[in-house]
């Protein structure tokens, strides 16, 4: 009992820079992730009409080469600027 107490004591003694600290730690891990945007939005993706990715892995085992020339043309199509 007296090691939970000694154990508060001395949070609440360095309370004021346990404080600070956590909160920089969360500024700098939470706001970098809620400003950032995905650098790969504007790739398209393929075979998301098949389903599951069993079946687009099937898919791409069966036929791969259409699966690459629907992927070209989307992405001749979508082009980034």
């Amino acid at each position: 009992m007296a090691e939970v107490s000694g154990l508060s004591q001395l949070l609440n003694e360095k309370l004021y820079l346990l404080l600070p600290t956590i909160v920089t730690l969360l500024a700098v891990i939470i706001v970098p992730k809620l400003l950032s945007r995905d650098p790969l939005r504007h790739i398209p993706a393929i075979g998301l009409e098949l389903g599951s990715d069993d079946k687009r892995r099937q898919a791409y085992l069966l036929n791969s080469r259409a699966l690459y020339q629907q992927g070209y043309q989307k992405v001749s199509i979508v082009r980034p600027e």
